[in-house]
């Protein structure tokens, strides 16, 4: 089936993070994989394969996704993490049960929260949270809540254009952190419809919630490394 959103920007953030020359663990429907490559135990579960990877010698950041129902009912697998994108899945679930599953990320995440500003449901679930933590996302440089965060110094990340021409832009503190050119990202030469755009926004957002600079992540970006561009592909585990 398709890949929801979550396993999207999961797959994403490992190309972006694997370009930027990190050995990253990613955590699939389909199992573990380390550097792009299947790894670990075979017929594991889910917990097994975490703990494999949060382990793993060379491994230097583990990504997965979990969706909120898995969130509420099994817990994040791992006891806390690092960084967080927190998404409406736009499913037909409890909203409540998405809410809470929302909840249970947000109580395990230590540092940054990367946030979806077209969602309702997410900026309700991060409204009390100490604005420094927060990212707000959007491929709509006008979206109100993106502007009036903008403009209070929070960081977000944005499409910006230009005379024409789309840019990947990320901002914090009131500064631009990165400013790069979709046209100049192979994995959005062939198609830079809204639904990645949003996707590469989001990894771009996250790697910075993780530490990397603005110049490492322009770089990774414009790496065409192989496999890079079916990352938001329509094949793949579904969310």
């Amino acid at each position: 089936g398709k890949r929801g959103p979550g396993s999207r920007i999961a797959h994403a953030l490992d190309d972006l993070l694997r370009s930027a020359g990190i050995t990253v663990g990613l955590l699939s429907r389909d199992g573990a994989f380390v550097d792009g490559e299947p790894a670990g135990p075979e017929e594991a579960t889910r917990r097994q394969a975490t703990q494999f990877l949060l382990r793993h010698p060379y491994v230097e950041a583990v990504v997965s996704a979990v969706s909120p129902l898995q969130a509420k009912r099994q817990g994040l697998v791992h006891d806390s993490c690092d960084v967080a994108a927190i998404i409406d899945t736009g499913s037909d679930d409890d909203i409540e049960e998405v809410r809470q599953g929302l909840e249970v990320a947000i109580r395990a995440t230590r540092g940054k929260l990367v946030v979806d500003a077209e969602s309702e449901l997410a900026l309700s679930v991060v409204c009390d949270l100490d604005p420094e933590r927060l990212v707000m996302v959007s491929v709509n440089a006008d979206k109100a809540a993106l502007r009036q965060w903008q403009a209070a110094g929070g960081a977000t990340a944005t499409i910006a254009r230009d005379y024409g021409k789309q840019f990947i832009v990320l901002t914090d503190g009131g500064g631009t952190v990165l400013s790069v050119p979709v046209a100049t990202v192979p994995a959005l030469a062939d198609s830079a419809s809204s639904r990645l755009l949003q996707t590469h926004l989001f990894a771009v957002a996250l790697a910075h919630a993780m530490g990397r600079t603005g110049e490492e992540i322009a770089s990774a970006l414009r790496f065409d490394q192989p496999g890079l561009r079916s990352v938001p592909g329509n094949s793949g585990q579904p969310r």
